[in-house]
């Protein structure tokens, strides 16, 4: 497995899955594997199915913030972050999607939509790395193989919530 790397395990859990890899990056519980992690984080979750990363400030104790997407600032604050630590953020599945279509990945959980009425219209990534041309992105959605994607930053703008979250780097 990809170091650091959790898949989530069930069409649903793409948040349980990003706050362990979350959790695990920062300080990994003692003597839990991160799919314990994932496994104990799916079912504390109460919210119904499907991605809100409002839940791992009381999950995991991360920093949250919905930002405005469409804002330069935001972004430009999301790329901050990245460069300091590792950051989940929720995507629009089907503009996340549209350009790893043609690169075979392997997704168990079949295809990622962005209608609403759709059981996965949106989706949760961790960006582990923010370069001058691309992202590192941990998607759960794909095999432990295909770690980390690599994307465009420009990419990552158009499928962007806004949805954030975050350990601080400690002092």
């Amino acid at each position: 497995m990809s170091s650091g790397f959790c898949p989530q395990l069930r069409p649903d859990s793409c948040v349980a899955a990003c706050c362990a890899m979350l959790l695990h990056h920062r300080r990994p519980p003692p003597d839990e594997s991160i799919l314990v992690t994932h496994d104990r984080l799916h079912a504390s979750l109460t919210t119904p199915p499907g991605p809100g990363l409002g839940d791992a400030r009381e999950l995991i104790g991360a920093a949250f913030y919905w930002l405005d997407a469409s804002e330069d600032a935001s972004f430009t604050l999301l790329e901050a972050r990245v460069t300091q630590t590792w950051c989940a953020v929720v995507v629009f599945g089907g503009p996340w999607t549209h350009d790893l279509r043609h690169r075979k990945l392997t997704r168990p959980h079949g295809r990622l939509s962005n209608d609403p009425t759709s059981a996965h219209p949106r989706h949760a990534v961790v960006l582990t790395a923010w370069g001058p041309t691309s992202i590192s992105v941990h998607d759960p959605w794909f095999d432990m193989f295909s770690q980390p994607v690599r994307a465009e930053a420009a990419w990552l703008r158009r499928a962007w919530t806004g949805e954030l979250a975050y350990f601080p780097a400690d002092p």
